[in-house]
């Protein structure tokens, strides 16, 4: 099935998701006098408290310094390693991805893992993260929503550009399941999340689009003249005129 605003947009999901404070002089030696005898009470519990425990402070201190000393062991001798050998597998699902090949990236070929495989062999990777949101994008454009859907939602990323976009695809799943309430909602996420000239168009324009088929025209127009004002240099922005005069009779 194809996706309902897929080519409206002019957004090709597949190719393109990727105190201080002052007191009067009056009142400060008396305020040092207090702060001075509080340290003094407060440094002789803590010696005291020391001088009783010292034992029991000592052994959680060097367990504290095991627990460093085997974080930095097992990021360096576990962790790295596994980042490295999921980047690798990641490089031949994406090339099959990258030729509408997506059951093999899904599920991989005879020599390399698919992105499925790399999410279940690798969880807790970059790469394994970045699996995740690509089988999102798969199931996507097979007509999947619901496990599209899925997918999307158990990835995240710092980056800005990407995060954006897959705020953009869980909103395009949600179009796809008729969910026209939460597909607004996350595609006006993807444009608060990303304001620049090129994912904030496509989503205020695809916001617009499922507005008007809600019959809200008033918020359809009120994206669409928002992309006219602030992005009227985009692609989308060079062409949203008429999508405002249309509304506008």
């Amino acid at each position: 099935m194809k996706p309902q605003f897929a080519d409206s947009t002019g957004f090709h999901f597949k190719k393109d998701y990727f105190c201080t404070n002052f007191f009067r002089n009056s009142m400060t030696a008396k305020k040092s006098e207090e702060t001075i005898i509080d340290v003094a009470e407060a440094y002789t519990k803590t010696e005291q408290y020391v001088n009783k425990n010292g034992k029991t402070i000592g052994m959680i201190l060097v367990g504290l310094a095991f627990l460093f000393v085997g974080f930095m062991l097992y990021q360096r001798y576990v962790v790295e390693p596994k980042n490295d050998e999921a980047a690798a597998s990641l490089v031949y699902a994406q090339l099959h991805y990258e030729n509408d090949s997506l059951s093999l990236a899904l599920n991989g070929d005879d020599q390399h893992y698919g992105f499925l495989k790399i999410i279940e062999e690798y969880s807790g990777t970059t790469s394994a993260n970045m699996a995740t949101y690509a089988a999102g994008t798969c199931y996507l454009n097979m007509g999947e929503y619901e496990e599209a859907k899925s997918y999307l939602m158990d990835s995240g990323f710092d980056a800005i550009g990407l995060e954006a976009t897959r705020l953009g695809a869980i909103g395009d799943c949600f179009v796809e399941l008729e969910d026209y309430g939460n597909a607004i909602s996350y595609f006006n996420k993807s444009v608060s999340f990303s304001d620049n000239e090129f994912t904030a168009p496509i989503y205020l324009k695809k916001a617009g689009l499922v507005h008007e088929k809600m019959g809200d025209n008033a918020k359809a127009l009120s994206a669409y003249e928002r992309i006219k004002k602030d992005y009227p240099q985009s692609t989308i922005g060079r062409d949203i005129e008429k999508y405002i005069a249309r509304l506008s009779n």
